[in-house]
């Protein structure tokens, strides 16, 4: 699997485990606010929403979920519902039609299979996605926070290659 990590460079890395607060409880520390972000994959001229203003706010926490729209120049283009559950966690993409209804698209994603470190959670592609997508290709997406958690990163990936990275700078938080 190939993962930009949030604030890459070579002096920083993911800090493994031995935190002693939960992915989940990070995030919602986050609620009520929103952060400021931008496409990191893919880069140049084939970037998408280039020079679009992007952000990401965290809403709707409760003890089992939490609800994260991002925007691109003022329409959500999803939202990221994360779930929690006695076994980790979920992610689903929630779609909307411009009218507010369902897409048909919508709900994808999938189950972490890994220990919570409270830096990185991924989400392979459940069974009602892979039937969804009715594709042979395999599908990741996941959550992550850089080492000092100045950084929030959304990273999609397809056949175990990169194929979109929004980083939001949690330094830029702002109420809503």
């Amino acid at each position: 699997m190939l993962v930009i990590l949030p604030g890459c460079n070579p002096g920083k890395s993911v800090a493994a485990a031995g935190n002693t607060l939960s992915f989940y409880k990070q995030l919602r520390l986050l609620c009520g606010k929103r952060i400021n972000g931008e496409v990191l994959y893919p880069a140049g001229a084939e970037a998408p929403f280039r020079g679009m203003d992007i952000w990401l706010e965290v809403t709707q926490c409760s003890d089992r979920e939490i609800r994260m729209p991002i925007y691109i120049d003022n329409k959500i283009y999803r939202t990221l519902i994360l779930g929690q559950d006695q076994t980790g966690y979920t992610l689903r993409h929630e779609n909307k039609r411009p009218n507010g209804a369902q897409a048909d698209f919508s709900l994808y994603g999938g189950h972490t299979t890994e220990p919570d470190t409270g830096y990185l959670l991924v989400f392979p592609a459940d069974g009602y996605t892979k039937q969804l997508m009715g594709s042979e290709m395999s599908y990741v997406w996941s959550l992550a926070f850089n080492n000092d958690r100045t950084t929030f990163s959304y990273i999609a990936e397809t056949d175990g290659k990169l194929s979109l990275q929004f980083d939001f700078n949690i330094t830029s938080q702002t109420a809503q």
